[in-house]
């Protein structure tokens, strides 16, 4: 987190050596207290050490986010994953000797070990193994040696298995979408849009304020949070200057210090509606299609817009008759103001409508794409399965090569999109996406969301709805510190393994899971917590305080409502 102005703090260079040297120190305590404090294996414990090294240079930006990201590469090679005893629900082979001296592999799926049973024992699924096999069968399995495991398939080296989350399928598709935003931002087709709808909704500060919010929602369901607020600071300010009375909340209209954060709240509340709206999103759907949630572009949508469309009614409520009075007269100063700026926008341009078009069918491909295999898989089966072997990913992808090949003139040659434009994409959100996957492929690896289950059976009795409600809270407010993709990455696989441990009161891995995603970009306290806040507290006209008021309003109204809407609505519509 940044430290605040005016906070006495050491000199920063042993501040800073304090913030590196915290977490290999924090890690390195975990590997040494935590097996013989539960019993857990060294390589669980080097995971737990790695995540908490992590979690500290996340939190006190020791580094760059992205760099702490990498940290992942260098550590998960040296632990020795391969020495473990493989998991419940894993593929396995079991070697069985003959009598002319061959071996035989026979695919069998892990079963939980009876309680009663050996540790050196494995119980597998019998059904694929001979009858006359020479392992002893219980209620539980055929009980097997754990010599006579071996993996299934390939096994990946160390580093293979480092690096590949890095370049997982979620991976490219926030590569292709932040291609494409980037060719609608390069020809500002962004702004027109923003400047056309605000100039429909009328002229009052309170409704201008909604148009606002409505447009840059719409706008951060697919460009990032922070090119939505720079595209929209700038129209913002433009209305709020001959408007703005005194920004005092309550005694006066407040109407720039409203307008700007509405801006920067909408802006985050957004982002929860698509997918690829904001990296927490992605990494969900992600982990939880590893615990066999499946869960589409489309269907996320209609979860998500409801909730989102909510917040956004509140914000406005808030922001307008709460912690700032907003008149809601019409002002023939913003008619002439929306006027003006409509004005200078001239005629649609051969970019902006092929970039349009292109952005439209990468959409209508991501929410569509599902449907229309399913619609064809018996009547037009060939058809049915080329599109499911496509993903989100390849759309994305595809979206982005077509902007690249596009002409928007042929002499010169110009493209819809450049590599000078296209590089400018934040990479630094691809790597803290790998290293959260990452990360979480280690935690499963090394079973230590196993021993975190069973450090947590003591929560077992707790209704799912209690623990939705305290995990949305808590997060919530821990977010305001760390970085949305932060701490999604460190919480969501303890989320999991909270849901495994809680499955006797009714709750699941995907019901813990989602709140804590959703929670997780919620933060609105703080100018530190999101980029969003911070551009807008930046450019003056808004205090630190109404901020803060505003902001802790909202996070207790986001928390309870991530809290109602996954218990009651999430979870028959996602099947959690």
């Amino acid at each position: 987190m940044t430290v605040p102005p005016n906070t006495p703090s050491p000199p920063p260079w042993s501040w800073s050596l304090i913030k590196v040297g915290l977490g290999p120190a924090l890690g390195a305590v975990a590997l040494t207290v935590l097996p013989a404090l539960t019993g857990m294996p060294t390589q669980a414990a080097a995971v737990a050490g790695l995540a908490l090294w992590m979690a500290m240079w996340w939190m006190t930006e020791a580094l760059p986010l992205a760099a702490t990201a990498l940290l992942p590469i260098v550590v998960t090679p040296l632990i020795d994953f391969a020495d473990l005893p493989p998991r419940p629900g894993e593929t396995v082979a079991v070697v069985i000797d003959e009598s002319d001296g061959k071996s035989l592999r026979y695919r069998a799926e892990v079963l939980p070990r009876p309680e009663n049973a050996a540790a050196d024992l494995v119980a597998v699924d019998a059904s694929d193994l001979p009858n006359d096999s020479p392992f002893e069968n219980s209620e539980g399995g055929l009980l097997v040696p754990r010599a006579r495991i071996q993996p299934w398939g390939e096994t990946p080296s160390p580093i293979v298995r480092a690096l590949t989350p890095y370049a997982d399928r979620f991976i490219f598709l926030f590569l292709g979408g932040f291609m494409v935003a980037r060719g609608i931002e390069r020809w500002q087709l962004h702004r027109r849009a923003a400047i056309y709808v605000m100039s429909s909704v009328g002229s009052s500060p309170a409704l201008l304020i909604a148009g606002a919010m409505l447009v840059t929602a719409a706008m951060s369901m697919w460009l990032s949070n922070t090119a939505t607020t720079l595209v929209m600071l700038p129209v913002a300010v433009s209305l709020t200057e001959p408007l703005s009375g005194s920004d005092s909340p309550r005694t006066g209209n407040g109407f720039r210090a409203a307008m700007l954060l509405s801006i920067a709240y909408a802006s985050t509340m957004g982002g929860l509606m698509t997918p690829i709206g904001t990296p927490p999103n992605a990494l969900l759907i992600k982990q939880l299609a590893d615990h066999g949630y499946e869960i589409g572009f489309g269907r996320w949508m209609l979860f998500a817009m409801p909730l989102s469309i909510t917040m956004l009614v509140i914000t406005w409520f808030v922001l307008t008759r709460v912690v700032f009075q907003v008149a809601r007269q019409r002002d023939p100063r913003a008619e002439a103001e929306l006027a003006q700026l409509r004005q200078s926008l001239g005629p649609l341009s051969r970019g902006e409508w092929l970039a349009g078009s292109v952005f439209a069918a990468v959409a209508c491909g991501w929410v569509l794409r599902g449907p229309i295999a399913d619609a064809f898989a018996t009547s037009w089966p060939s058809l049915g399965a080329w599109l499911e072997r496509w993903h989100d990913a390849t759309v994305a992808i595809a979206g982005a090569i077509v902007m690249f090949a596009l002409p928007v003139s042929i002499r010169p040659w110009r493209a819809v999109l450049n590599w000078d434009e296209a590089k400018t994409i934040p990479w630094d959100v691809l790597l803290l996406f790998g290293g959260g996957l990452c990360l979480s492929s280690s935690i499963e690896a090394s079973s230590l969301d196993l021993y975190l289950g069973q450090l947590l059976t003591g929560l077992s009795d707790v209704p799912p709805w209690i623990m939705i409600a305290a995990i949305a809270l808590l997060i919530t407010f821990l977010t305001e510190l760390t970085s949305n993709m932060a701490t999604a990455a460190l919480f969501l696989p303890i989320a999991a393994t909270l849901g495994y441990t809680l499955a006797d009161s009714g709750a699941s891995p995907g019901l813990l899971m989602v709140p804590a995603a959703l929670a997780a970009s919620c933060a609105f306290m703080l100018p530190v917590a999101t980029p969003p806040n911070a551009l807008v507290f930046a450019g003056g006209g808004v205090r630190i305080k109404d901020m803060t008021r505003a902001g802790l309003i909202l996070n207790l109204a986001g928390a309870a409502l991530i809290a109602i809407w996954v218990t009651w609505v999430g979870r028959p519509f996602l099947g959690l």
